[in-house]
């Protein structure tokens, strides 16, 4: 017999539900200060496709999102979104697809004070937080859960958050159950000096160790106002962070340890400078609470330096990436490997006379990872021009100078001001390889006379020119770069908000 689960007191659902009753109280109550707002966004498209030298015109998509937004008290806050949507080809098997109805799309209720705020939430990304280097937890993956999030500040010096939820109706592909995280900083001496940790875990499992478990420490010195004579160098902040896998059933012998220092703002009149290093071990990140998990043993460090010329309108900025390491992955590796990364970056912005500007980019990458011409180099030159009527931004792009699959880019993006009300966008985009040649277009033209209401009407796939030449999907070999079923499309788009 299937027994339906049973939520401990603790559980986030009987919080959530606190909450929710909590915001409804408040929300009833009408003190001379309350405010509440019901508001709406509705969006209608219609899009014709051209297949086979057809044209083809889709059942048109309308959504509906209605929000109501309540503050009766000072400090107290209850928010709730519903939506609907009516699309005929999202599934041919559902019947309901004719009667569209009513769905939850999220909610939440704040409850704020001079030190705190309470966040009851439900299908809300809430999970972000300010870290230093690591980056061990991703909030992210946590999105769409219910939670609670307590955010604290001046409490005794401490400073920082906690939040605990439940991620089984989550639609983000991340099977976990419960999940709790933590982050508190403590600054001191007049925040020259701030010491923090982090700590997460998330339950996926019914066994005692199916979990993933992550810990990390930090301190932040500002040595330009600690030690005497450094200041010469602006503040010069030095940032360490060190942080462990702690997750159930690893063995004793893995690879749980990661470490990072960053020294930043560093400056020698007009010369800005950040050094970063770090090295990192297999098993450092957990796969379900961080983005920046690995297969494989690595160090490096990365130089960046920026300089402003005095007295002139230009701009140069140097990066340097190096990085060393075993590769597991590597194409037909034993899992001993060296791996070798060395990228070289140069860019250059000026401001010219008469409303334009100019950019040149130049990268030199070096990798062993890849199985023949493994020193790559790439530039791109950019120019701009623009007053109160129009504004015109070509591009020109060499990838991968001198190779046979070296690809030549050549773009444009044109923005016209034809009125108060029509304004008129576009970008066309050309890649040429050593055997063929292909071209993307992209067009719309935007009404805004209609107060609080938007009408578009689209040729083309933007994404395809998104970035124009810096657009690796388009400027690049293979099949996805050829692909032009998406380019023969036209949109018209409604949105109206009230």
């Amino acid at each position: 017999m299937i027994r339906p689960r049973q939520c401990s007191p603790r559980s986030p659902r009987q919080l959530w539900g606190l909450g929710l009753v909590l915001g409804l109280l408040t929300g009833t109550t009408s003190p001379a200060e309350a405010a509440t707002e019901l508001q709406g966004y509705y969006e209608s498209n219609f899009t014709g496709n051209r297949a086979d030298e057809t044209w083809q015109v889709d059942r048109p998509r309308h959504f509906f999102e209605l929000r109501l937004l309540s503050a009766p008290w000072a400090g107290t806050e209850a928010f709730i979104k519903t939506f609907a949507e009516s699309n005929r080809f999202a599934n041919r098997d559902d019947v309901s697809r004719h009667e569209p109805r009513l769905f939850f799309a999220e909610a939440h209720v704040k409850l704020r004070s001079d030190h705190t705020e309470l966040l009851f939430t439900s299908k809300q990304n809430r999970f972000w937080f300010s870290q230093p280097l690591l980056q061990v937890i991703d909030g992210n993956k946590l999105g769409g859960s219910r939670a609670i999030r307590l955010d604290f500040w001046d409490a005794y010096g401490f400073q920082g958050l906690a939040y605990y939820g439940d991620q089984t109706t989550t639609d983000f592909g991340n099977d976990a159950d419960d999940f709790v995280v933590t982050r508190i900083t403590r600054p001191s001496l007049d925040r020259r000096v701030r010491f923090g940790a982090t700590f997460g875990r998330l339950d996926f499992g019914s066994s005692t160790s199916e979990y993933d478990m992550t810990a990390a420490a930090d301190v932040e010195l500002a040595l330009g106002e600690l030690i005497p004579g450094v200041d010469r160098l602006g503040r010069t902040t030095l940032v360490v962070e060190a942080g462990r896998n702690l997750s159930g059933g690893l063995g004793d012998g893995e690879d749980l340890n990661a470490v990072e220092g960053e020294l930043r703002d560093v400056r020698i009149q007009n010369l800005t400078l950040k050094f970063n290093g770090w090295y990192r071990e297999r098993n450092a990140f957990t796969g379900r609470l961080s983005s920046r998990g690995g297969f494989d043993d690595r160090k490096g460090t990365f130089l960046e330096a920026y300089y402003r010329l005095p007295r002139k309108q230009l701009d140069l900025r140097y990066t340097y990436l190096y990085e060393r390491g075993i590769e597991e992955r590597f194409f037909g590796g034993t899992g001993n490997d060296l791996f070798s990364q060395d990228a070289h970056a140069l860019e250059l912005y000026a401001e010219l006379k008469g409303g334009f500007s100019a950019w040149v980019k130049y990268r030199h990458d070096e990798n062993n990872a890849r199985t023949e011409f493994q020193d790559r180099d790439d530039i791109v030159f950019e120019l701009q021009g623009q007053n109160k009527l129009i504004s015109v931004r070509p591009q020109v792009r060499f990838r991968d100078i001198g190779l046979p699959f070296g690809v030549q880019g050549y773009g444009m993006e044109i923005n016209f001001n034809a009125t108060d009300n029509w304004k008129f966008f576009s970008r066309f985009l050309n890649a040429e390889e050593n055997t063929e040649s292909r071209r993307t277009i992209f067009v719309s033209a935007q009404y805004r006379g209609f107060q609080d209401a938007e009408f578009f009407v689209e040729y083309g796939d933007g994404g395809r020119s998104d970035r124009l030449t810096e657009n690796d999907g388009f400027i690049s070999e293979g099949p996805s770069a050829v692909d032009q079923d998406s380019e023969r499309r036209v949109q018209i788009i409604f949105k109206y908000w009230f």
